[in-house]
């Protein structure tokens, strides 16, 4: 078994893809949802703007802060 790590390097700063998705799911367990109802996720990363998007279950939007 293969195992990967991604991360994202942009103005002296590093972000690791599993604290990223730790806090995406800290959102959505503190807004009423739980964990193991995610059964999709994608995040976007737009350094520009100093934002991470992501969607939940195709359906659920959000953001935070690099």
């Amino acid at each position: 078994m293969m195992k990967a790590t991604f991360s994202i390097q942009y103005a002296g700063q590093e972000y690791l893809e599993k604290y990223i998705i730790a806090q995406i799911k800290e959102i959505w367990v503190n807004s009423g949802h739980k964990v193991k109802d995610i059964d999709t996720l994608n995040v976007y990363c737009k350094p520009e703007e100093r934002m991470f998007y992501y969607v939940i279950n195709n359906t659920e939007t959000g953001s935070l802060p690099m």
